[in-house]
């Protein structure tokens, strides 16, 4: 009879090591509070609403990406970018920050989530899209854009991941609203690359560590 339950219990814990072991286990998937950016490049403590967060789910060739945030402008387009510290041990602070976007050893990526949207009449916006891991074509790579080092998206397990979320002013139809860095902005907010009448501008962010 001992044998019997012992056999039982081992069989059990057999099971919930499996279940811990799994790579869709919960420490995969990582969710953040959205805050604000400031003037400029400053950002502020207020912050957005605690329901206002980013949601990035890991996996071994891709992540998942999902936004629900509020307090936007109704019926403006709106893109959510990755900025992507491939090496984060190479950032000079932690987490990774703006100087370290671009050159050094951080090989950092700048690319459209593939989540894109409308902010709703009340300004609250979701949506959501996947990134797999290399030079993603009908993604758009900011940094190669605009000349700089670019290596993609190396590591979807260890790489540190920052949310985006940019607005490019009311919706028109234009197709690169919703997938560019660019569309509908002028020159001077989109670092020359526009040819838009809209002044973009990146409206909130949140930080996902590797570790998380």
């Amino acid at each position: 009879m001992r044998l019997k339950r012992l056999t039982a219990v081992l069989a059990v814990v057999a099971l919930v090591l499996g279940a811990m072991a799994s790579p869709a286990s919960a420490h995969d998937v990582d969710r953040e509070r959205l805050e604000w950016f400031g003037p400029p490049m400053t950002v502020e403590t207020g912050e957005v609403h605690n329901k206002a967060q980013s949601r990035l789910a890991r996996h071994e060739h891709k992540v998942k990406a999902k936004v629900k945030t509020r307090e936007l402008s109704p019926g403006n387009a709106y893109t959510v970018w990755l900025v992507i510290f491939n090496t984060p041990e190479g950032c000079q602070t932690s987490p990774c920050g703006e100087a370290d976007i671009g050159y050094g050893p951080a090989t950092s990526s700048v690319i459209w989530s593939g989540a894109s949207g409308v902010a709703r009449p009340n300004g609250k916006l979701k949506t959501k899209g996947v990134l797999r891991v290399g030079n993603p074509a009908g993604y758009q790579q900011l940094l190669a854009d605009l000349g700089a080092p670019d290596p993609g998206f190396l590591d979807a397990d260890d790489a540190e991941i920052h949310f985006v979320i940019r607005d490019h002013g009311p919706v028109t139809g234009n197709p690169d609203q919703l997938t560019t860095f660019e569309g509908d902005c002028t020159a001077a907010s989109s670092f020359g690359l526009g040819a838009g009448t809209y002044e973009c501008v990146d409206v909130q962010f949140s930080i996902h560590e590797a570790d998380d």
